[in-house]
């Protein structure tokens, strides 16, 4: 059977895609997402949040720097 540590990493994605999106996606549609396009989703979702931090950083660093 599946190992809970794939059904953490599965449950994860669902909250993450739940939350981060502000309900862009219920929770019951990626649930029942096909395993592909949820994984598609997460790693889009991902990408974002890291372009985020990485933008906010660098303008915390030019703002450091300007003082």
């Amino acid at each position: 059977g599946l190992t809970s540590e794939y059904d953490r990493q599965v449950m994860d994605q669902v909250f993450d895609l739940s939350y981060y999106t502000k309900g862009g996606f219920p929770f019951e549609q990626v649930y029942n997402m096909p395993v592909n396009v949820r994984s598609y989703y997460y790693a889009k979702l991902v990408a974002i949040k890291e372009a985020e931090a990485d933008a906010m950083e660098k303008a915390q660093q030019q703002n450091k720097g300007s003082r």
